[in-house]
């Protein structure tokens, strides 16, 4: 599975995509240099039994 990676400013999203579909992401606010803060989370039921929301 393909995980993409999208940024601007201090927020962004890590995803992965199928023919044009957002099916997983994670979106973060950075808080400073090193502190990454995860506000959403989302796995599409057709990702159901692929280890995907791990």
């Amino acid at each position: 599975m393909k995980v993409e990676h999208k940024a601007e400013g201090s927020k962004g999203m890590f995803y992965h995509e199928k023919d044009g579909k957002i099916l997983a992401q994670m979106t973060y606010s950075m808080a400073g240099e090193t502190r990454m803060i995860i506000d959403h989370t989302h796995v599409d039921e057709a990702l159901k039994g692929q280890s995907a929301g791990m």
